[in-house]
């Protein structure tokens, strides 16, 4: 089972996002062809949009240390169409100390 909610297969394909879990960055990698027209917005589990980039490069860093952890709609729109996927923000886990 996917976790894409909004699919157009010619549009999807070259699109990677990764990590997903993720703990500090998410990174959007888009075919060179659609880079500068596409726009990436994510949504909280509620709605409440939480930000909106334009992506221009084929390869973008979003920030996502600030969001709490949970469920989020990341959105990437474009001429050639939408994509909408689920992607989770994580806590990082912290290393555990090594007793002597």
């Amino acid at each position: 089972m996917s976790n894409t909610l909004a699919v157009n297969q010619s549009f999807l394909k070259g699109i990677r996002i990764a990590p997903n879990p993720a703990s500090e960055f998410i990174e959007i990698s888009l075919p060179q062809e659609i880079v500068g027209s596409s726009r990436c917005s994510s949504f909280d589990i509620k709605g409440k949009s939480v930000y909106d980039y334009k992506l221009k490069s084929s390869t973008s860093n979003i920030d996502i240390r600030s969001l709490q952890s949970g469920t989020y709609i990341l959105k990437i729109v474009n001429p050639q169409g939408t994509i909408s996927k689920k992607v989770y923000k994580e806590i990082r886990n912290q290393k555990k100390k090594e007793l002597n």
